[in-house]
């Protein structure tokens, strides 16, 4: 038993080193990712997207500082409309639930219009599972809205208790 001692200090004090230096630690308070296509529900467009959101708690900050970090990449390949968003402003974590596994992140792309965008992790694979997107986008008194279920790609939602 002695001859174990060592060794598992050794492994525990290399995950720990391999931790810090890679950023797997655990500090995410909920991210999601995701990309693929669809076919709107409304148009019958193909829509292809990519996102990617994290919100993360600030290190030796007070408790409930977070930093929001992610962005979308959106196109209706009927219109040709894209949409970048860089910036989010607000993301939902408490509306990840066991049971619906839906989370709603918003922000501004790059000419200032305001995107909404709601998702749903339903399993593995995406398009088996049912994962979904909904991507509505506000530009004063216009308003677009593209919703359906994944025909390919996958997204994946993660949300810390």
């Amino acid at each position: 038993m002695k001859k174990l001692i060592k060794p598992i200090i050794y492994l525990a004090i290399l995950l720990i080193v391999i931790t810090l230096i890679t950023g797997c630690a655990p500090d995410y308070v909920g991210k999601a990712t995701g990309g693929g296509w669809f076919i709107d529900e409304a148009t019958d467009a193909k829509c292809t997207f990519g996102f990617n959101v994290n919100l993360k708690d600030n290190p030796g900050a007070e408790k409930n500082d977070k930093t929001l970090t992610g962005k979308l990449q959106f196109k209706d390949h009927e219109t040709g409309i894209k949409i970048h968003l860089d910036e989010i402003i607000y993301i939902e974590p408490d509306s990840m639930t066991v049971n619906d596994n839906v989370a709603y992140f918003e922000g501004y792309d790059k000419d200032g219009k305001y995107v909404k965008v709601t998702i749903q992790d339903l399993g593995e694979p995406g398009p088996d599972a049912g994962d979904g997107i909904i991507i509505e986008y506000i530009d004063g008194p216009t308003y677009l809205i593209w919703y359906g279920i994944l025909g390919g790609g996958n997204i994946q939602a993660h949300w810390a208790d």
